[in-house]
């Protein structure tokens, strides 16, 4: 090696930008793991609302199928109430 002050000088600025590239690519990918990490995170918490939101339509759905069994046998059990007050009133 060489003890010239130039070269020793040059041989140090290299080694300084070197090791400024790798301080910035390791800087680079601990932003993009960060960046990735909180992605993730946002798509497992807006999965887990969707989920939550179809549970609660399915039980609303379910509410309301037995809601409209409920009404429609009603309905008939007050239509059939009704043609059998009018019958004795139709016959002869």
């Amino acid at each position: 090696m060489t003890n010239d002050p130039n070269v020793q000088k040059a041989i140090s600025h290299l080694e300084k930008s070197v090791n400024q590239m790798y301080s910035a690519d390791s800087d680079y990918l601990s932003a993009k793991a960060e960046y990735q990490i909180s992605k993730d995170s946002c798509l497992f918490e807006t999965r887990d609302m969707l989920r939550q939101m179809q549970e609660a339509s399915e039980r609303e759905s379910k509410i309301n199928r037995r809601r409209f069994w409920v009404t429609l046998i009603v309905s008939l059990v007050a239509a059939t109430a009704a043609v059998i007050a009018v019958l004795p009133h139709t016959l002869p």
